[in-house]
């Protein structure tokens, strides 16, 4: 845990607090869109379960888009090479 935890935490767990606090430096047009009373906090565990599974879907895209490639690369050398009845699945 860093030094200073244990103070942000008590600090942003004055939802009045925190809500000055946005409002006062962020000055976008989606804060005042914001609904403070629903703040949710989350846990190290939480955010921690959240990035992994942000990446796992991102590497799932990958793989998704990587495969499609292979698929076109197939289907373009198939017909270059003059087989107009090129099997997508073995790309």
């Amino acid at each position: 845990m860093h030094i200073h935890e244990s103070g942000y935490k008590r600090l942003f767990a004055n939802r009045t607090f925190f809500r000055d606090l946005v409002q006062s430096f962020i000055e976008e047009n989606w804060v005042e869109r914001l609904d403070f009373e629903r703040k949710e906090y989350r846990t190290r565990e939480k955010l921690k379960s959240m990035i992994v599974e942000a990446i796992l879907k991102r590497e799932e895209v990958i793989r998704l888009k990587a495969e499609a490639e292979a698929m076109v690369v197939g289907i373009a050398k198939g017909k270059a090479e003059g087989n107009s009845n090129v099997d997508c699945t073995q790309a």
